[in-house]
């Protein structure tokens, strides 16, 4: 399937993005967007030196901590978020991230998603094992990272 074709109305954050970051000019970014709530998705969270990045995974206990945001129709708001994760056409390749579709539990059940993976090896990298990025890093290494 072709990632790119998949399309939803949710985005699943885990970093950088979520309500309580700290981090301004993600918070900006995220403006038009309703906040549905927090989420968990499958997968394993891996320190990237101050943002985090996440891969899939097979193994159901591997979860990811992290928020909805019902968000807008305009094509322009993705468009915003993929500049901001260097994955958008204007990008150099490889990206670091991919956006795909992926199923996230709620409060009030499982939804399809769309999610930023991670698209390098992690070989290295710290695993961030309990899947919650903000209860890992501090909010002023939060604020300090500029991409």
């Amino acid at each position: 399937m072709n990632e790119r074709a998949a399309t939803s109305r949710y985005l699943f954050v885990y970093g950088l993005l979520r309500r309580a970051s700290g981090h301004v000019v993600a918070e900006g970014l995220m403006d038009g967007a309703r906040h549905v709530g927090l989420a968990r998705a499958q997968g394993r969270l891996f320190d990237n030196g101050g943002y985090p990045g996440v891969i899939d995974s097979d193994d159901p206990a591997d979860l990811v901590i992290g928020d909805v945001f019902e968000i807008t129709e305009d094509p322009a708001f993705l468009e915003r978020l993929d500049a901001f994760e260097a994955c958008g056409p204007a990008d150099p390749e490889p990206h670091e991230y991919r956006r795909a579709v992926r199923s996230v539990k709620t409060a009030a059940g499982d939804m399809q998603s769309w999610i930023y993976l991670y698209n390098r090896p992690v070989d290295g990298k710290r695993r961030i094992a309990s899947g919650d990025f903000l209860a890992d890093i501090s909010i002023d290494a939060r604020k300090r990272v500029m991409r």
